[in-house]
């Protein structure tokens, strides 16, 4: 079983120990980006982990959406990320999104590191926002 620890000590084993970690290449993208959306950031977050397959000859999965999506959410609880209070429309219309009960037009959202998030070194919220939450 791999075995990886963080800045601060944290040990990860099995697939949290991933060469890709979801949540450094969150916030080295926005390190890099300054802000972005959840959609571009799984995106790039793909990529990496597409391009680190074909380098590697090996195959760590790719999240979906959603897991990304519940991921991020954990980072934003942590206080890591935060809303930059930037929308926009997506590229596609007549999308439809779920906000407090009621059914809205989507829009994309803009999202940035927080003095926590860019702090060095990486909060260990990064590395396993369960962990960090106290839910494991």
């Amino acid at each position: 079983m791999t075995t990886v620890t963080s800045a601060s000590g944290l040990s990860l084993k099995g697939r949290a120990a991933s060469t890709v970690r979801t949540g450094i290449s969150i916030r080295e993208y926005l390190l890099a980006h300054d802000e972005a959306s959840i959609t571009e950031l799984h995106r790039a977050l793909k990529e990496e982990i597409k391009a680190e397959n074909i380098k590697e000859k090996k195959h760590q999965r790719r999240p979906t959406y959603e897991s990304f999506s519940k991921y991020f959410r954990n980072l934003r609880t942590l206080g890591l990320v935060k809303f930059t209070g930037r929308e926009e429309a997506p590229a596609m219309t007549g999308l439809l999104s779920i906000r407090n009960t009621a059914i809205v037009p989507s829009v994309k959202r803009f999202y940035r590191l927080t003095a926590l998030g860019s702090a060095d070194p990486p909060d260990d919220g990064f590395y396993d926002p369960i962990k960090a939450l106290g839910l494991r």
